[in-house]
This record gives C-alpha cells, structure tokens and sequence, in this order.
C-alpha cells in the first residue's frame, strides 16, 4: 500500500520533520510505500528517503491509497486561518479523490468559532487519532468522535551524545 503523509513538512522545521521521519520509518518497516507532500519535495526525497511532491500539487494525492494528516499542530487557526484551509483543502481533496483519510496523531485547536464550524464538518466520518489529553477533550466538546494516540516523534531514539573533551589550565606543572 501507498501512503501518503501531509504535514509542515519542507520548511526546515525540527519537531515537524521528527514527525516525518518516525511516520516514514514506522510505514516502511511495515511494508508500506511512502509519499509526502513537502513545501521543498528535493530535500524531503534526500533526506527522508521517500517519494515526495509539491504541497501545491493536488494532484499529488493521486499517489497514494491513504493519506494520513498529521502529525504536528495542524486543525487550528490561532497563527493563521490560511493554514487551516490549507489542510482542510488536502483533507476534503483526498476525499473527493476517494483517498481514505485519517487525522493522524495531531493536536486540535485552538480555533475560532467559524474554525470549529469548519473543522467539525470537514471530519464527519473521517478517523481522528490525536496526540494529547486536551485535544481529545476539545474534540469531544465539539461532537468529532477521536481517540487518543501520541506523537509520533516520541517513537524515535535521541542520537548518542558526544561527549567533548574538556581542557582545563592550571598552574600545577608549570615551570
């Protein structure tokens, strides 16, 4: 099976790009293709080693079985109404393209009054799986029937620290 990611992915974004990687890895280990939508396709083919195509494209979403949105903070509109059109726009697309669709490991909110309007009609019958207690909590106030997950970033191991070698001076020893 293909599956595809959309996410804030090919912006340079630490935690976002964790995200990625620790969806990708999880998918891969279970046989699956992957995809994502990328704001800079290049650099997400080299460094996550899958298929990757403008976020723009929406044709892009042709090239999956299931498309999974998320991880991150992507249902609100606190930092821009933009933004949340833009992922509800992938959303209702996959769907029009008969794409199976999961909210996937997300946060909800904080939205507008119009925000929650539109996110609660764009999730009818739509999975959502979201990464914490409060979203799951916000969810329920607004009728969207979710469950509760994690984020995926949690599923990767920190690289070793390197340790340094440490130089101190001292007068001891001097002649």
């Amino acid at each position: 099976m293909v599956v595809g990611v959309a996410g804030y992915y090919g912006f340079r974004n630490a935690g976002d790009e964790a995200i990625l990687e620790a969806i990708a890895r999880e998918l891969k280990a279970r046989g699956h293709q992957v995809v994502a939508l990328s704001g800079d396709p290049r650099r997400t083919r080299e460094e996550h080693d899958l298929k990757a195509f403008h976020r723009l494209n929406p044709l892009a979403l042709l090239g999956a079985d299931l498309w999974l949105l998320g991880g991150g903070g992507l249902l609100q509109d606190a930092t821009s109404a933009l933004s949340l059109t833009y992922y509800l726009s992938v959303l209702r697309l996959a769907r029009l393209f008969k794409k199976r669709v999961v909210v996937f490991n997300q946060s909800l909110g904080p939205l507008s009054p119009s925000g929650e309007k539109r996110v609660q009609r764009a999730l009818k019958g739509v999975p959502v799986i979201l990464r914490d207690q409060d979203s799951l909590e916000y969810a329920r106030r607004l009728g969207i029937p979710a469950e509760l997950g994690a984020d995926p970033a949690l599923l990767l191991t920190p690289p070793p620290v390197q340790r340094r070698k440490t130089w101190s001076w001292s007068s001891r020893g001097r002649g």
